[in-house]
């Protein structure tokens, strides 16, 4: 067996080293570090951004595959076909040592890959994470690895079509798409590269099960025909051939052969198509129906209900949805009647949703959504849960009117929100994180109701993240002057749709707190002296202790470099961060994130800005703050 597996190593060292040099390919990304974050999970998306790299991925499919080709027709072609039963070693062990040896020439391709992945997150490791990640890491090496086998394995299977078995492949494919496009259940698992479509829950890789069953039911079945091909090929085989050729009915099995395939196909075709026109219409009639919003569940997920809400999460997070459903209760009650109301059933918790704040567009149907990757702690989500069923009763109450008028009630919305979660669910002590951002905001940036009030006109100018800091201090100054009643007073005020919608925000608001027997000018008094508290008094000395931060602007042919300009000392354990717009306007979405580079600036391509000008914010991330720091926005020209 050790001849067997040396004379297989030599025949098989040309893909051995084509797959060390794919590999090195990985090396590429370490010198694009600027752009991957800290977190492993942000570390692997950097390298799929987007979804499933197919061409990028390709090359994985097309070595493996092309190695398993010619593995057994090589015996054939260098005729020692008819002289391995003649060997003291049997076809299987010639078998069984080309598949061990062909798994181990494909395996720098992963090893290597990587590594790369590894070392791209050790260099981007920073005090937040410094954890080595290795079950993660050693997850997604052996799921690519597994797929790589799976690509050798269809290879061996179709070797014996031999310059035919391009052919066969893409007719597996086609007939794959057709029946992936008919919609018929389950088809979709056997796309050979979604097992490199990286999913994390909890920050962990979850490994696709389905799919790798899917997948190595395939490369199973590949195996065994190879391995039959093999035993048989020779004398064997030729006597089959010269029978079929001598087979007075061969030319009536063909026909009958290609007359099925082509029903196959029209029967595919005629069931997509009806499909497609049945969904279609469906379309068509909701659009004219009137609207119902109703939740329909995964099948796949676990759906309980507790507290008024209908939690949906995957049974895998059955632990950690159980502490959260414990308190839900608790949590729906003490919103309720913070709200004066009875607590609403129906409400539905998605535990699964990537955002960890709500937002009002959404609220109103009686919807929150949470992470359960933002942690494993029962308290901290139940605080989370509160901020968000916090805006779903802000909405209850209120009504459209401030739905209408998001723009002059966002800075409210989640201010409001965040002054419930670290109220009602969160120590005391932890309520500084709220107050130390309030604090550096009145000192160093603008604090004025009149600007916070017009959202536009704030997010250009500032970190619109710190609508909840301040709104979390101007629902304190609203308690500290009309009591605990006072924010759903203002809320059912702001909602009278008697009142003119053509009102400046500032008198807008005036208005409503005059409705509801609330005294505006003493609450915005109220509010800039809670402020000056903070800033002058309370947390004086963390506002002197942030440095000022800008930034030195040069530019390349091909990227715009930002160096750090720091006046005075960075804190202990923080992070320099910074991020671009091109336009004012930009989304969150549109916006760039960037890390620190090894060299210690921030570098973002010219192609990932449009226009002649930009915008960046540098800022700072620490741990005893709620949300990273940000000097106001600043313009600069390329």
């Amino acid at each position: 067996m050790i001849a067997l597996l040396r004379n297989e190593w030599k025949a098989q060292q040309p893909f051995f080293w084509l797959s060390v040099f794919v590999g090195l390919f990985g090396l590429k990304s370490l010198f694009d570090l600027d752009s991957m974050g800290g977190s492993v999970a942000t570390t692997f998306n950097a390298w799929v951004r987007g979804g499933v790299d197919f061409m990028g991925h390709l090359q994985w499919f097309l070595i493996p595959f092309t190695l398993g080709l010619t593995l057994l027709p090589r015996e054939r072609d260098e005729g020692t076909i008819e002289f391995l039963d003649a060997l003291p070693c049997s076809r299987t062990q010639v078998f069984a040592a080309k598949l061990i040896m062909a798994i181990l020439a494909i395996a720098p391709i992963t090893i290597i890959g990587n590594g790369c992945h590894w070392v791209g997150h050790w260099a981007n490791a920073d005090s937040f994470d410094r954890s080595w990640h290795v079950p993660t890491m050693a997850k997604a090496m052996l799921l690519e690895w597994f797929t790589l086998v799976v690509s050798l394995c269809l290879g061996m299977g179709l070797s014996f079509f031999r310059r035919f078995a391009w052919l066969v492949l893409g007719l597996l494919f086609s007939i794959w798409m057709a029946l992936n496009a008919a919609g018929l259940r389950g088809v979709e698992r056997f796309h050979l590269l979604s097992t490199f479509d990286y999913r994390f829950r909890n920050f962990d890789l979850v490994v696709p099960w389905e799919n790798l069953q899917a997948l190595y039911s395939l490369a199973g079945v590949s195996l065994v025909v190879a391995y039959v091909w093999f035993l048989c090929d020779g004398d064997t085989f030729q006597r089959w051939g010269r029978a079929f050729r001598e087979w007075r009915f061969r030319g009536c099995a063909i026909g009958f052969g290609m007359v099925g395939m082509g029903l196959v196909w029209i029967v595919i075709f005629i069931t997509y198509s009806v499909q497609n026109g049945e969904e279609l219409s469906e379309v068509a009639a909701d659009q004219n129906a009137p609207e119902v919003r109703e939740v329909v569940s995964d099948p796949r997920a676990v759906k309980r209900e507790a507290g008024g809400y209908i939690f949906l999460y995957s049974g895998e997070n059955e632990a950690i949805a159980e502490g959260l459903i414990a308190l839900a209760p608790r949590v729906h009650d003490t919103v309720a009647g913070f709200f004066g109301r009875e607590p609403v059933s129906g409400l539905v918790a998605d535990l699964e949703s990537t955002t960890r704040h709500n937002v009002a567009a959404t609220a109103n149907w009686k919807r929150v959504n949470l992470n359960l990757a933002y942690s494993k702690d029962p308290d901290e989500l139940a605080a989370v849960l509160g901020h968000e069923t916090t805006h779903v009763y802000i909405d209850l109450t209120g009504g459209d009117r401030i739905k209408d008028r998001f723009a002059a009630t966002r800075w409210f919305h989640e201010g409001l929100a965040s002054y419930v979660e670290y109220r009602f669910f969160r120590p005391l002590a932890r309520i500084a994180e709220q107050h130390k951002i309030a604090a550096y905001a009145s000192e160093r940036q603008s604090v004025a109701l009149e600007e916070i009030m017009n959202t536009g006109y704030w997010a250009a100018r500032y970190d619109a993240n710190l609508v909840y800091p301040l709104g979390h201090v101007f629902s304190e100054a609203l308690v500290q002057v009309g009591g605990d009643e006072a924010p759903r007073k203002v809320v059912a005020a702001l909602g009278n749709e008697s009142r003119s919608s053509r009102l400046a925000a500032y008198d807008w608001w005036r208005e409503a707190c005059q409705e509801a027997g609330i005294d505006f000018s003493a609450v915005a008094s109220a509010y800039y002296g809670l402020l000056k508290q903070y800033a002058t008094i309370d947390y004086k000395a963390f506002v002197d202790s942030i440095p000022r931060l800008s930034a030195r602007v040069k530019k390349t042919q091909a990227t715009i470099i930002l160096e750090p300009v720091i006046v005075g000392t960075l804190p202990p354990r923080s992070k320099l961060i910074c991020q671009v717009r091109s336009q004012e306007d930009d989304s969150a979405s549109e916006i760039q994130y960037l890390s620190l580079s090894p060299k210690g600036d921030f570098v973002i391509p010219r192609n990932k800005l449009t226009g002649r000008r930009f915008s960046y914010q540098m800022g700072l991330m620490m741990k005893e703050t709620a949300l990273p720091l940000f000097e106001p926005w600043r313009e600069a020209q390329f």
